[in-house]
């Protein structure tokens, strides 16, 4: 096996982000658990700083400033979604990285309505096929069976660095049971939800390369 994603939930997401590179207080006795078989790794519901030995002494020390593959990190939104997100606000800035907040769900998030679990299989199988086996034919050859999007097609182009603002109500849950940032369900199921961005960058210390998945 040359290409191997991980992904978790909760204490999954732990291991997750401890398999992707991040770093632990030299109290946890292992500083990293590094595995460079692990190309991508999909964190859902992780936790934040001062949980599990992760520790936050700035932008470039902290235990999430190592990560540099791609990252899909997903959590809900009854979940305390900026104490989730703390590892995506952390990143640095080599590896692309995606954020997704389930709209009207919490840490159960897995055990969602079934148009939700199928969003969410469908973003990590998108996210896990352009990663792991290269993102032409992640786009170009992926099928899902039920998906109303049938063949998937589309393309990721590079968008400017903004911050999502996660109070708005541009995505319809009657389409849409996700806000997603960046990856847009309007290419994995075939609604049409209109993203409202912040016009307000991000810092320029915390910059990311941000991508948009457009369906053709």
């Amino acid at each position: 096996v040359e290409h191997i994603g991980h992904t978790g939930h909760s204490f999954g997401a732990f291991t997750a982000h401890a398999l992707g590179g991040a770093n632990f207080s030299p109290t946890m006795g292992i500083r990293n658990f590094r595995d460079p078989r692990v190309d991508a790794i999909v964190p859902v519901s992780p936790q934040g700083y001062h949980r599990f030995g992760s520790y936050d002494e700035g932008p470039e020390n902290n235990s999430w400033s190592d990560i540099r593959i791609p990252v899909y990190l997903i959590c809900g939104e009854l979940e305390n979604p900026p104490w989730r997100r703390q590892p995506f606000d952390r990143y640095p800035l080599v590896g692309d990285k995606y954020f997704t907040i389930g709209k009207g769900h919490g840490h159960a998030i897995i055990n969602a309505d079934a148009a939700t679990k199928r969003l969410l299989a469908l973003n990590t199988a998108l996210f896990f096929h352009t990663y792991l086996r290269g993102a032409k034919a992640a786009i170009k050859s992926a099928r899902w069976p039920g998906s109303r999007a049938g063949r998937l097609s589309g393309r990721f182009r590079k968008e400017h660095p903004v911050r999502r603002n996660f109070s708005d109500d541009s995505h319809d849950s009657n389409t849409s049971p996700l806000h997603s940032s960046p990856l847009c369900a309007r290419c994995l199921c075939g609604s049409n939800p209109r993203p409202n961005y912040s016009s307000r960058p991000l810092q320029t210390a915390r910059q990311k390369q941000r991508w948009h998945a457009d369906a053709k």
